[in-house]
């Protein structure tokens, strides 16, 4: 666990009102509701960092999918490749912020293996052949 610091700060009381409003993980005193909304406010950052990452994987890739959708040629391979590849990059991206390697690869792992699954659930399926 990092070292704690012990700060002051002046805040509203619509603000107070808040901090001591947080019922979450048995937060009971002010510094333990100050520790959750730190906690929630990364939880949110870091959702938004992964929508935003695969908007950024999704239109890197676009030129390619574009490509692929004007032959009309239709292909559940390829539409599963690639949705796969921008989550995958999405989730890459998205994980790059821990400092620990091994927490790191770990999460990764472990954020990984639904977008796998679905992917080599979507490669066992009957494909049709081309036309």
């Amino acid at each position: 666990m990092s070292a704690k610091h012990p700060i002051s700060a002046r805040i509203s009381t619509e603000d107070l009102a808040y901090l001591s409003s947080i019922d979450r993980d048995g937060a009971v005193t002010t510094s333990d509701k100050l520790r959750v909304l730190f906690e929630m406010m990364r939880e949110q950052v870091g959702d938004q960092n992964f929508i935003a990452n695969y908007v950024t994987a999704s239109q890197t890739i676009s030129p390619y999918k574009a490509r692929y959708l004007e032959s009309g040629y239709e292909s559940k391979v390829l539409d599963a490749v690639f949705e796969f590849v921008s989550e995958a990059a999405a989730l890459i991206h998205s994980s790059g912020n821990q400092l620990d390697s091994e927490l790191f690869s770990k999460e990764l792992e472990r954020s990984l293996n639904t977008p796998i699954k679905r992917f080599v659930q979507t490669l066992q399926m009957p494909q049709s052949t081309p036309q």
